[in-house]
C-alpha cells in the first residue's frame, strides 16, 4: 500500500502549509494590535516570527509609524 502512504504525506504537507499560513496571518494581526497598544517588544517578536515562517513577505511587511 505505498500509494496510501504517499497520499497521507501529501495531505499532511498541505495541512502543514495551511497551518503555517494561519500562524503567519494571526501573528501579523497580533503584531498590529501590539503596535496599537504600544507593546513594541511583543510586536517585534511577532514580526520576527512572521519573517521566519514567511521570508517572502519581507518586502511587503511594513510597520506604519504614527
Amino acid at each position: 500500500m505505498p500509494n496510501s502512504n504517499a497520499k497521507f504525506h501529501c495531505n499532511h504537507r498541505g495541512g502543514q502549509e495551511a497551518g503555517r499560513r494561519e500562524l503567519v496571518s494571526r501573528s501579523l494581526q497580533s503584531a498590529q494590535h501590539c503596535l496599537e497598544d504600544q507593546d513594541f517588544g511583543t510586536a517585534y517578536a511577532h514580526y520576527l516570527l512572521v519573517l521566519n515562517l514567511a521570508p517572502e513577505l519581507k518586502s511587503s511587511v511594513k510597520v506604519n509609524s504614527q
